[in-house]
């Protein structure tokens, strides 16, 4: 296409050096074959990349315990998740203190210590109160278990409870419904001690 415009351009510029307008038509004949040639200029629009962005830490607090892969915030939230009559292993993750007490219904649970210590009270009720449910513990640490202000420390309406330890301002246990109750340690009761305990109501 361009070869065939610089053809007609020189057919002009020879019919206008014949005529002697060459004056006015090879300025203009030059300036079209200028624009012919030239390559068009594109604009490029330079685009920084973004600054870039601090990472995020997320700080959270530490797991109480652990079903499985599953791990709670607090021990309680790990028995309320444990299915009726199913038995169930909660690992400790660290030291517990519980001092509102504990309830347990129907429930059938083995704490793995991990080499830590639950301490479960209460103050106004039973530190432990278990109704029909299957409770003990295994591996090293401590389960113990008590009361203050003249209240019992543990509680056991059927099933059985096995921990390492007993401690009671007005009295140890209250065992009904054929229950047993082993602790492998002492138990504390109105300034007695006893030690290595099994009852069998």
């Amino acid at each position: 296409m361009q070869g065939l415009l610089k053809r007609l351009l020189y057919s002009v510029l020879t019919f206008a050096l014949v005529l002697g307008l060459s004056a006015e038509i090879i300025p203009t004949a030059m300036a079209i074959e200028t624009s012919q040639n030239t390559t068009p200029t594109v604009s490029k629009e330079t685009t920084s990349s973004p600054s870039s962005v601090a990472p995020v830490t997320v700080v959270t607090a530490a797991a109480a315990c652990e079903i499985g892969s599953i791990r709670y915030a607090t021990l309680q939230d790990a028995i309320n998740s444990v299915p009726t009559n199913t038995s169930t292993t909660i690992k400790l993750l660290q030291n517990i203190s519980i001092t509102s007490g504990l309830r347990i219904k129907g429930k059938v649970i083995t704490f793995d210590l991990s080499g830590f210590d639950l301490a479960v009270s209460n103050s106004a009720d039973y530190g432990l109160n278990l109704t029909d449910s299957i409770v003990s513990y295994k591996n090293p640490g401590s389960f113990i278990v008590f009361a203050t202000d003249n209240g019992m420390a543990l509680n056991v309406d059927g099933g059985s409870c096995k921990l390492t330890g007993v401690a009671g301002d007005g009295g140890g246990i209250d065992s009904t419904g054929g229950a047993t109750v082993v602790v492998n340690g002492n138990i504390t009761a109105g300034g007695g001690t006893v030690i290595n305990f099994v009852c069998e109501a």
